[in-house]
């Protein structure tokens, strides 16, 4: 069997090496000591990571063990290896860290490994791997995305088996599978589950089937039609509201903020349930809150399930996930070289900077935007708006008595000025840098937008980091800003309907606030940290714990090293999918008698 002892070493030293460099901890509130539901949430994620790292293992036999256990099957051919390449790059071993790959390849199963390999190809971006080297189909006509793509594949294509890549280059996902069809690929690979007999398993991948003649077509349809809500919502249960609620097509008035569809994924107010905030199956008025649903920048989906690669999805689409390109990539859009910045020595605002993305706002539909709803509703002049004088966000209007806020104890005639004076001390540094119209306008301007937005200078992610509040939202689809928000040691605020890579391993409230897409609960989250009014009964050491807690495991489970062990374990989980034998390809040295695994 292999040797577990100098794994369990090697982390035992590292553990101890991390206790050595990080701050002393900062405890939570006693339960009962707060009331604030926050505090609840706190708890609820400090046990939820805990019980993550319960789950973690410190040899491949185990590593095995605990995989049979939870995927059903024995591990794909080269799980030595990979547990190996982990393990030298000082890796974590917990196997719900992998648990997006699973969710995006068991259906997959239920497909025919040839007609995949034809969509495959059929698709314009596509990678080889052959005998360890991994190159691009059309290289010429690449997207920028695809060289980083290709080198992180190629760290990891030394003991890869050869395989053909689709790669979706798109900001936007665009695989839609409707939920009745899903349903029986579903079924489909579950029956497909077996620990097989050691004799009876196939331990080498098949050669890849030789690639067409050039003469033969290569057809594969996409939908590129507008609007794309119906499509969007095709995956979601018959009986959803997102299924059975109307189509909006008028987004040319003030948005509905309402808490009616919150109420599944919130706790007092406040997001209990990050996953499934992040489903709009039950969130039908979503459609007129963000930019994707309303008009996307690029619009290409299919309702046919293939493989194909790609950076973020919603919980409805069906890519398989990789790191984003900028992720990988030292960028210094995305990511900061610049040293820590001590919390004591950041200031107590908050920032936000970007376009006025998240796809085509135009004179009659921008005010349904997602980013534009943001830098309104942290502005402190919108909040002495009188009612009804704003044909876009009032903020005196909204429903926000869920939250309790300090803020609306004031008198009605006193309460917008000390709201806007509130949000003034910190939201300053919240604005466009461009307003980005369509069709585009000189100098930054907009003749529909600029006279409730005005565009502020770009700020490097490093001058960011002097803040304490990051507020990190969606574009045209995710944000590549997000990792650079959690190594920062600022408190990354974030909201989002797009999944990641690297959502399995991390704990909203723990390593991040979360907040609700409609943004309503932004303001009891920053009472909470800031008091009202700022520095009156704040819990600035609480963000600061979250803050510093999330940097530290960012630098464990986020770094390029983890990357690559990611999309290692990806690629021979794709591989065996693809091959013919794949019912009986298999890792079995473990269960072999006298086998051994050096540490």
């Amino acid at each position: 069997m292999p040797q577990s002892h100098g794994a369990l070493r090697r982390v035992d030293s590292t553990i101890e090496n991390d206790r050595n460099t990080a701050t002393k901890p900062i405890p939570l509130p006693a339960k009962g000591t707060d009331p604030h539901p926050i505090v609840e949430l706190l708890h609820r994620a400090d046990g939820e990571f805990r019980a993550l790292l319960n789950r973690e293992t410190y040899d491949v036999a185990a590593a095995a063990r605990q995989y049979r256990e939870k995927r059903g099957r024995h591990p794909p051919p080269g799980f030595d290896k990979w547990w190996q390449y982990a393990y030298d790059n000082r890796a974590m071993f917990v196997e719900d860290f992998w648990n997006p790959i699973y969710d995006d390849l068991n259906p997959m199963w239920a497909l025919d490994p040839k007609a995949m390999l034809a969509d495959v190809r059929a698709q314009k971006m596509q990678f080889r791997v052959r005998n360890g080297t991994v190159t691009s189909v059309d290289p010429e006509h690449d997207h920028f995305w695809m060289e980083i793509w290709l080198d992180l594949i190629q760290k990891v294509a030394e003991d890869l088996p050869d395989m053909d890549l689709a790669m979706n280059t798109m900001d936007e996902p665009r695989l839609l599978i409707p939920w009745e069809n899903m349903k029986e690929y579903v079924k489909t690979e579950h029956k497909k589950r077996k620990i097989l007999p050691v004799e009876q398993v196939t331990v080498k991948y098949s050669a890849v089937p030789p690639e067409p003649a050039e003469d033969i077509p290569k057809v594969f349809e996409w939908d590129t039609s507008l609007p794309i809500w119906e499509r969007t919502v095709a995956p979601c249960p018959p009986d959803s509201l997102a299924r059975k609620t109307p189509t909006q097509t008028d987004f040319n008035n003030t948005p509905i903020l309402s808490t009616e569809f919150m109420k599944p994924h919130i706790y007092e107010g406040y997001i209990s349930n990050y996953t499934l905030s992040t489903s709009i199956c039950h969130q039908p008025d979503l459609q007129g809150l963000h930019g994707y649903f309303i008009e996307p920048i690029s619009t290409s989906t299919s309702d046919k399930l293939f493989p194909m690669f790609g950076s973020s999805k919603l919980t409805v689409n069906s890519e398989i996930l990789l790191p984003a390109a900028m992720y990988y990539k030292v960028d210094e859009r995305y990511t900061s070289q610049a040293p820590p910045i001590a919390w004591q020595e950041k200031t107590d605002t908050m920032i936000w900077r970007g376009l006025a993305s998240g796809g085509r706002s135009k004179a009659d539909n921008w005010k349904g935007f997602h980013r534009h709803r943001l830098v309104s509703m942290l502005n402190g002049t919108q909040a002495l708006a009188m009612p009804n004088s704003s044909d876009f966000i009032n903020i005196e209007n909204l429903p926000l008595d869920t939250w309790h806020l300090q803020s609306r104890n004031t008198s009605a005639e006193e309460r917008p000025k000390a709201m806007s004076e509130w949000l003034t001390s910190f939201t300053e540094e919240v604005g466009f840098t461009d307003l980005n119209c369509f069709p585009m306008e000189e100098n930054l301007g907009c003749s529909y937008t600029g006279h409730d937005f005005h565009p502020l200078k770009m700020v490097k992610l490093t001058e960011q980091h002097k803040h304490k509040y990051l507020v990190d939202i969606d574009g045209n689809s995710f944000s590549g800003r997000y990792r650079d928000f959690l190594l920062s040691g600022s408190l990354p605020i974030k909201a989002t309907l797009f999944r990641e890579w690297h959502d399995s391993r991390l704990v909203a409230w723990k390593h991040f606030v979360p907040f609700d897409n409609r943004f309503l609960d932004i303001y009891g989250v920053m009472e909470f940290f800031l008091g009202f009014p700022k520095g009156n009964g704040g819990r600035d050491e609480l963000a600061r714990k979250i803050a510093e807690e999330g940097q530290q495991w960012a630098r464990k489970v986020l770094r390029p090293e983890d990357m690559k062990i990611y999309v290692y374990r990806l690629l021979l989980e794709y591989a065996r999918v693809m091959d013919e034998k794949r019912d009986t390809l298999g890792w079995v040295d473990d269960s072999i008698s006298g086998t051994t695994l050096e540490a």
